[in-house]
């Protein structure tokens, strides 16, 4: 299961073995085409990927308040970033 994130990265991975990651070490990270190239290395790999919703994720501090407005005012993560005044 691979979840696309906004910027192009991926905001959830679900493998059902740990060595079905491997394929993933010379993917780079944080950058726009991290999902699609993780994507392609699994699928290279001859794993199937179930792609699920797309959603906005956090990377940096930079991030907090893209994320923090897609939340539901009761949002366990609102809570946590009030509490530390994030």
């Amino acid at each position: 299961m691979l979840g696309p994130a906004e910027d192009g990265g991926w905001w959830v991975l679900g493998v059902s073995r740990p060595e079905m990651a491997d394929c993933l070490r010379t993917v780079p990270m944080s950058q726009p085409d991290t999902g699609a190239l993780t994507a392609a290395a699994l699928r290279n790999g001859g794993i199937d990927v179930a792609m699920v919703d797309e959603l906005a994720d956090f990377d940096t501090v930079d991030d907090l308040e893209t994320v923090r407005r897609k939340c539901l005012a009761d949002s366990r993560f609102l809570r946590a970033t009030d509490s530390v005044r994030i």
